[in-house]
């Protein structure tokens, strides 16, 4: 018994033992983590905001929850939404959204907490990654990158909006390959992980493609590894970029979406000038980095101002470019810390920078996520080259302290613009003046409050509100499709249905892919009587790809009304398809088989549905 107590005690003492060995190895990842969610703990509150409805909140496959994952992997990120093909194919983030459903329903608190664990775990890995890399260096060098990393503004727009897990995992995946390259290899188990680590980033978002080249740079710049030994470590890395590429060349639409100049002030401007311009976005992206006072939910036209040959932005974002080019050749060979960080940074900027391939956003905080720390290891590592030798311990550290309290207060700050849909939409409108995106997405936001119940008078405000914030996103751009949409919706709400026939017909010449501008359009010519004309916009809707309910029942009643009973019923059938417990289409199915096609039976079987639909058996 003596004995058996004494081997337990030495038992529990080795377990003791190991934990401190692991707590003290992992310490500083873990308590970053930490600070990391409580930081942003607030979002925990915050609800769906900005693009969360595509990919998460009105996206049909996530909806269905874990059961849709092979669809999600099948699919892009658009089809869940609207089922319309794009060439966007980040399938990772909807498959955990689609399991998170499985859990919490359409509660975003679910989605935020996961949102933390997630960045936690990044930030973690953060840490570890530089703690590897600077393990020659002071302790503080690295925590005070890791810190600054953690808590800089320019990441809230990650954090707070959900549809960022992309940016999230992608740097997830990218940090998992490059600490497995920084360790000791085991050939055929590491390959299998690097594989692994390399797919989460990849099929995360493509913007982490640049790994195929920043895997071998670690190798390269830490490792001093020869190009033989880079190109045995980084084969795993190489394949599953080739595997991703393949999987988004069978699914994903090719060529990329047809952006405008509403997305992307870019499209103002052609050939080199556009190229002058985007370098333009350098300067603006450092300002936002070493200054982030002035953050922003939406850079599209014209709120920067670009101004080509002209701006004198795009003539220092040329100059920092090229200062960044000489930085990263002349410290190659001699494998300098300036020299990697500033590569890091090129490789995941470039992918965004709208200079090798156009993008949906002129400049987007977000895209700063990755290359962002690429930023903080030059930063950080000037202070401790060039600074901290010339002062005291004290006056270093009152120095780094200051940056990161000062990331962290304007971080919380910032995190309280995102609690919701309408707050956001309005801080973006009163910051972004010139944005016609902004100033139309806040007018959106006013007629979606205008629709809710609510006394006239305060409807009746928010419309007129809307249509002084519709004004003005016109003064800056007359040829913005959604804001002549946004506009119809109001005039129709104020029943001026002829008005809002103009504007959706407009919305309609500017964009004239949508199926929803003409399915609404239709609804204003039937409040006016005119079936004939209602009939043909809802048939171009259809022809457009509509697959709303509201097209299918006006159809189906507009044929009804002309007496065509079998094509009405084929309509509120497809109706049935969407949703087979919508008791109007139950009803008129149930009247068609009964009153116009004599078919008693199948009357009988739709009006048990319609019975089992009004009970809610």
């Amino acid at each position: 018994m003596v004995l058996l107590m004494a081997k337990i005690s030495l038992s529990l003492a080795s377990n003791k033992n190991q934990f401190s060995q692991l707590y003290l190895k992992y310490k500083w990842p873990l308590l970053i983590a930490l600070l990391a969610i409580v930081v942003n703990i607030d979002t925990l509150l915050y609800g769906f905001t900005f693009d969360d409805p595509l990919v998460l909140s009105n996206n049909k496959y996530v909806q269905e929850g874990i059961g849709a994952i092979p669809k999600i992997f099948s699919n892009t990120n658009m089809e869940g939404y609207n089922g319309e093909k794009e060439s966007n194919y980040r399938p990772l983030s909807i498959g955990q959204f689609a399991m998170e459903y499985s859990l919490f329903g359409k509660n975003p608190t679910g989605f935020h907490f996961f949102q933390l664990v997630y960045y936690g775990l990044a930030c973690a890995l953060v840490t570890l990654f530089l703690l590897m890399l600077f393990k020659s260096l002071p302790l503080w060098v690295p925590l005070s990158m890791a810190l600054l990393y953690t808590l800089h503004p320019l990441h809230v727009e990650v954090v707070a909006n959900i549809k960022s897990r992309d940016e999230i995992m992608g740097l997830i995946g990218i940090l998992m390959t490059m600490i497995l390259l920084l360790k000791e290899k085991k050939p055929m188990l590491h390959a299998l992980f690097l594989g692994l680590a390399a797919c989460i980033a990849f099929f995360s978002k493509e913007s982490a493609l640049p790994l195929v080249l920043a895997g071998p740079a670690v190798e390269y710049f830490f490792r001093s590894q020869s190009f033989t030994n880079i190109v045995k470590a980084c084969w795993p890395i190489w394949v599953a970029a080739a595997f991703y590429l393949f999987m988004r060349q069978v699914i994903a639409a090719t060529p990329g979406p047809d952006f405008r100049l509403e997305e992307n002030a870019l499209f103002v401007f052609t050939g080199p000038e556009r190229w002058f311009a985007a370098l333009g976005l350098v300067s603006h992206y450092l300002q936002l980095f070493l200054c982030p006072i002035t953050l922003r939910a939406d850079y599209s036209f014209d709120q920067l101002q670009l101004r080509g040959w002209t701006d004198p932005w795009s003539y220092l974002g040329s100059g920092i470019t090229l200062l960044a080019l000489w930085m990263i050749l002349k410290g190659f060979q001699q494998r300098s810390i300036y020299s990697f960080a500033l590569l890091f940074s090129m490789l995941f900027y470039i992918v965004t920078a709208n200079l090798i391939v156009m993008t949906g956003a002129t400049l987007a905080e977000r895209f700063m996520f990755i290359p962002s720390l690429g930023l903080i290891i030059v930063l950080v590592y000037f202070i401790f080259k060039n600074i901290a030798p010339q002062i005291s311990v004290q006056m270093r550290t009152v120095l780094i302290g200051i940056l990161v309290v000062g990331c962290g207060v304007r971080t919380i700050v910032r995190n309280r613009d995102w609690v919701d849909n309408e707050t956001i939409y309005r801080v973006t409108a009163r910051d972004c003046q010139n944005s016609v995106r902004a100033q139309t997405k806040l007018a959106r936001s006013m007629y979606d409050e205008a629709i809710l119940p609510q006394n006239a008078a305060l409807k009746s405000k928010y419309l007129a509100d809307g249509m002084a914030v519709i004004d003005r996103s016109l003064k800056i751009h007359e040829k913005f499709a959604l804001t002549h949409y946004v506009r119809g919706l109001m005039f129709k709400e104020q029943n001026r249905y002829q008005d809002a026939i103009n504007a959706l017909s407009r919305a309609t010449q500017l964009n004239p892919s949508s199926s929803t501008y003409p399915m609404q359009a239709g609804l204003c010519y039937g409040y006016l009587g005119q079936d004939s004309l209602a009939l043909l916009q809802f048939k171009l809707a259809e022809t457009k790809g509509s697959g709303s309910p509201i097209t299918f029942h006006e159809l189906a009643r507009l044929h009804y009304n002309r007496g065509e009973y079998k094509t009405s019923l084929n309509y509120y059938l497809q109706v049935l398809n969407i949703n087979a417990l919508d008791v109007r289409a139950l009803t008129q199915v149930t009247k068609i088989y009964r009153d116009n096609l004599n078919d008693m039976t199948k009357a009988r079987i739709y009006n048990e549905r319609l019975m089992k639909a009004n009970t809610g058996k």
